[in-house]
């Protein structure tokens, strides 16, 4: 009777171990898949920081010459 609910238990364990296994990989991919997204939102906001920027800049220029043009 032991002798078959070894074979069993073994069996389940490897199961265990290959699902576990899976985890690992999605978990993996989810966390390359997150970093990815982080990088790309961080140079949109990078991006769109320097536009915001250089349209200040612009606007304070434009303010500037009109003083000077009066």
């Amino acid at each position: 009777m032991t002798t078959q609910a070894q074979p069993a238990a073994e069996e389940r364990l490897s199961k265990l171990e290959g699902a576990y296994e899976q985890v690992n990989e999605r978990l993996n991919n989810l966390t390359q898949a997150i970093n990815s997204l982080r990088s790309e939102t961080n140079t949109r906001f990078n991006n769109m920081y320097i536009i915001m920027g250089g349209s200040w800049v612009s606007l304070m220029a434009a303010i500037i010459a009109s003083n000077f043009l009066d």
